[in-house]
């Protein structure tokens, strides 16, 4: 990746912060149930991510949420237990002057872009990383991927979701210069040139184990960390 995809990047940084600001202002705008759910201390987590951990699962689940935004949407709780949820933003510091609610955040997210989770959490700490509609805001997904292996437990979970196209959609405005597909078997991320397929940025590290299908409406992946 070049300079010109981190000043691509730089550039939506305050349509998001205007969304955040509004999202709070509003207690959630067109969206209050995910407002509501993200206040929810007792929230159980997510299927999109239960369903894929092992049995019995870690307790408690220690949880990376990549790209949280100011207040992480992963629940709280699994299995009547409290989940060990870490967030990181790149734009953590940032949130952390926005208006929140009494209360909240439930989680305060910490300052660290996608692409150098390495460089705040030590390796193998985690038992699951998970990003939702995130990664394609960032200015290296394929980078942002290779480490949340990196701090996940061997056999640990990579868990992604992105919308498809997203880019396109968005007319390339702001935060949105990746376009996230499932191609056939294949996880693809492109740009506007460039096209990069993520089985094989991570064959040396990871299986993946689930991918949704072509035409499912979400580009959902999970990987698995290889033991050493």
């Amino acid at each position: 990746m070049t300079a010109d995809n981190k000043a691509a990047w730089a550039s939506g940084i305050a349509d998001e912060l205007a969304f955040w600001t509004h999202w709070l202002a509003t207690r959630g705008g067109a969206w209050p149930d995910d407002f509501a759910l993200r206040c929810d201390p007792a929230a159980p987590l997510q299927d999109e991510i239960a369903r894929f951990l092992p049995q019995p699962a870690p307790s408690p689940l220690a949880l990376l949420d990549v790209g949280a935004g100011p207040m992480t949407y992963v629940g709280k709780t699994f299995g009547g237990a409290p989940i060990a949820l870490t967030a990181v933003d790149a734009l953590g510091d940032a949130y952390a002057r926005l208006d929140f609610p009494p209360g909240s955040p439930l989680v305060r997210t910490q300052t660290c872009d996608s692409e150098a989770l390495s460089s705040l959490f030590a390796q193998d700490c985690f038992d699951v990383a998970f990003s939702r509609n995130a990664l394609d805001h960032g200015y290296d997904p394929i980078k942002a991927i290779v480490e949340m292996i990196a701090v996940v437990k061997p056999d640990g979970l990579v868990i992604t979701v992105n919308w498809p196209d997203e880019a396109l959609r968005e007319n390339w405005r702001g935060f949105h210069q990746w376009n996230f597909r499932v191609e056939r078997d294949l996880f693809v991320i492109a740009d506007r040139t460039r096209r990069f397929v993520v089985n094989d940025a991570v064959r040396d590290l990871a299986d993946i184990v689930y991918l949704s299908g072509e035409d499912s409406g979400v580009v959902h992946c999970v990987m698995k960390k290889r033991a050493r």
